[in-house]
């Protein structure tokens, strides 16, 4: 009886090996990445509600530390991305434009001047930079084409 069980045993993983598809290296990487994003999604779904439980548990205060309210939802912030449209905030010091509207006065004046600098650069440099990356983009294009072009001659 033993020997009759020694013997089927090696068949029996010979043909277990043989029903076993043999995969691609491809399928193999696929498998790999999928079980990577898989872990991956699990983390940042845990990361993210370890987030909101915090920011649940422990709100943002009226104001902040320097005792003045929060720029990006205060009336003050419009206000004054309207005034620099307008070209009013060129037109006058940081310190005159401040006087101008109550809202502005909320902040100190040297917290609201940083404000003025931070959306004039915005306003300013945001078309600079899609300038700049159209025409790197077109010169890498140039060159490919250019390339291309040198392997047909």
């Amino acid at each position: 009886m033993k020997n009759q069980i020694s013997q089927n045993v090696p068949r029996a993983n010979l043909q277990l090996k043989q029903n076993v598809p043999k995969l691609s290296t491809r399928q193999i990487q696929d498998k790999t990445i999928q079980s990577s994003a898989k872990k991956f999604n699990e983390i940042v779904a845990v990361n993210e509600r370890n987030i909101w439980s915090d920011l649940h548990a422990f709100p943002r205060g009226e104001t902040t530390l320097g005792n003045y309210p929060h720029w990006d939802n205060h009336p003050a912030c419009a206000l004054l991305k309207k005034d620099i449209e307008n070209g009013q905030a060129d037109l006058m010091q940081p310190e005159m434009l401040h006087r101008t509207r109550d809202e502005y006065k909320a902040f100190p004046l040297h917290v609201f001047r940083g404000h003025i600098y931070q959306e004039k650069r915005r306003k300013r440099e945001e078309p600079g930079w899609v300038i700049k990356r159209n025409k790197t983009a077109q010169k890498m294009h140039d060159d490919e084409v250019n390339a291309m072009k040198a392997d047909w001659d």
